[in-house]
């Protein structure tokens, strides 16, 4: 039975197959045609696009340097030094004077650092600061290079009026320090910040007795300018006295030898004058000879010249 439906299907599938290679050369056909009359433009265009993408990314690295407040093991056989004497050396180190203001010294531990940093002064009016307890920051300023095996003072004046209470000096290490305690603003976020050793406490007493320093100094240097102005008024009319006396008072020997000097000009003119007339006079009459004033002696010229300085001399006021 099946074998006979399979022969009666397959020369039915036979007949559409013929039907069907008709339409189908047709369209080849077609196809084939206008490929060859049609020009031959490119109908694509093939671009390639690259949808990788190099990103070089620069992280800076730490340069080694490391940034310590002074502490006493700074110091040679500090275990043989007694509390006293620590003491005194905190106070060098973490100090504050009313001309100054207050200070405290940073030393850098390791290789000189690349660039700068920050340094902060926290104020707390009750309690002492630590890490726990920061504190207020009431200034913030920037902590130059610092080679290696270097010691530098951080310096903080205040421009307005000092409260009572205690002062400690913190600083940022340079980036990607690996020590210290992270530092809570988001301004220097993961950098690492140290504390100093040592709060410096000031009381009213102290900041009245500054006040008083500064208002007694005030006069003082306005006295000592006053004093200053008028020594050097002094000074100069003493000069100008002293160049007027010098003017009046100058030697009577000068005059008199200024005036035998115009005297012998004025008779070397009257020689000169003399010539040329006698020459003009033998030019017109070369047979008349003038008579040439008699010789005198040297006595009468010297009275001659000394009446002549001495007319002069009365002349001048």
């Amino acid at each position: 039975m099946r074998l006979s439906r399979l022969r009666k299907y397959k020369n039915k599938s036979k007949v559409y197959i013929n039907y069907a290679k008709f339409p189908l050369m047709f369209y080849v056909s077609l196809f084939c045609l206008t490929s060859l009359i049609s020009g031959t433009n490119g109908l694509y265009k093939a671009d390639v696009t690259n949808s990788n993408t190099l990103k070089a990314s620069w992280r800076e690295t730490w340069d080694n340097s490391s940034l310590v407040f002074w502490k006493d093991d700074f110091l040679r056989k500090s275990e043989e030094l007694s509390k006293e004497e620590k003491t005194a050396a905190y106070k060098e180190h973490y100090s504050f004077t009313c001309e100054r203001g207050f200070k405290a010294d940073i030393y850098n531990n390791g290789n000189t650092m690349k660039g700068p940093s920050t340094f902060f002064v926290r104020y707390s009016s009750i309690e002492d600061i630590n890490k726990k307890k920061p504190g207020e920051i009431i200034f913030e300023d920037q902590i130059p290079v610092i080679n290696s095996n270097e010691l530098y003072t951080l310096k903080f004046e205040p421009d307005t009026e000092i409260k009572p209470g205690y002062y400690k000096f913190s600083a940022l290490q340079r980036p990607l320090h690996p020590g210290g305690t992270q530092n809570e603003s988001e301004k220097y976020e993961g950098r690492f910040e140290i504390w100093g050793e040592v709060s410096v406490y000031i009381t009213q007493d102290e900041i009245n007795a500054c006040n008083s320093t500064t208002e007694s100094a005030q006069p003082k240097s306005t006295s000592d300018s006053v004093k200053v102005n008028s020594e050097r008024e002094e000074t100069a009319t003493k000069k100008a006295d002293t160049q007027e006396q010098n003017q009046k008072s100058e030697p009577k020997e000068s005059n008199i030898e200024k005036a035998k000097d115009s005297g012998k000009k004025q008779e070397e003119e009257n020689q000169t004058q003399n010539s040329e007339s006698n020459k003009s006079s033998m030019g017109d009459n070369p047979e008349e000879i003038k008579e040439e004033p008699p010789d005198l002696d040297d006595s009468e010229v010297s009275t001659e010249n000394t009446e002549d300085t001495e007319k002069q001399e009365g002349d001048k006021p």
